[in-house]
């Protein structure tokens, strides 16, 4: 595993690792690079190199997660970037992944349940993933920007609360997905449509891993410091 970094040109990351493009776009990074470094693109976009490569390594590198580095960086740093990708998922990839589904469904003549129920169990999934995020954006990530600077103002809601364990259930449910897909699919459906949902549904699932590793195991450590003031 080498790591990618300042001295790497960008153009290497979306060669070799072109799913990591999404992530790229959270820094407001785009093709069209050029011959530039990760240094240099990180100088012009205001973006903390270290803080890029951490982000981009760990998702490039799937047995790679710099926890002490990221628990360096300043929360305010994480939440934006925890921002955009909910934002990304909200208004891009669920879009992506329901017309793909839609497609998939009107491409099948069968009246069996199993096509049909797979959409039921798909959009309880979906609807319990955008209300977590929801629900993050609208108190979490406030709560937890306002006692950075006002610690007195904690109420211990991060303490008194599994939200590492919400994220496991939603997993869960993703998975239980999968296997409805995987193993108890039996009706007539397009092929390449079924692939398509399936790949769309599993590249998603890596992102919103990764997503909750950084939660679970750098914002969440650092908010609940805060708590304890």
């Amino acid at each position: 595993m080498k790591l990618y970094t300042k001295e790497n040109k960008v153009i290497s990351i979306l060669r070799n690792h072109n799913y990591v493009l999404p992530v790229l776009n959270r820094f407001d990074i785009r093709p069209g690079v050029h011959d530039k470094t990760i240094e240099e693109i990180c100088s012009e976009k205001q973006i903390v190199v270290n803080f890029f490569l951490a982000i981009v390594n760990t998702y490039a590198y799937p047995q790679y997660f710099p926890k002490q580095e990221l628990l360096s960086f300043s929360p305010v740093l994480i939440i934006d970037y925890l921002k955009k990708t909910h934002a990304y998922y909200r208004n891009y990839v669920i879009p992506s992944i329901d017309a793909s589904l839609t497609k998939l469904i009107a491409s099948s003549n069968s009246q069996k349940s199993d096509i049909h129920l797979l959409k039921t169990f798909y959009e309880g999934y979906k609807k319990e993933f955008l209300a977590h995020n929801e629900n993050e954006e609208r108190h979490i990530f406030p709560y937890i920007l306002n006692i950075l600077d006002n610690p007195h103002e904690s109420d211990g809601r991060l303490a008194s609360k599994n939200y590492e364990h919400e994220h496991h259930h939603i997993e869960n449910k993703i998975e239980d997905l999968k296997n409805l897909l995987l193993k108890y699919m039996d009706t007539d459906y397009d092929d390449n449509l079924y692939n398509d949902f399936i790949f769309k549904l599993f590249m998603f699932e890596k992102d919103a891993k990764d997503h909750a590793r950084i939660e679970d195991a750098i914002l969440l450590p650092i908010a609940r410091t805060f708590e304890r003031i």
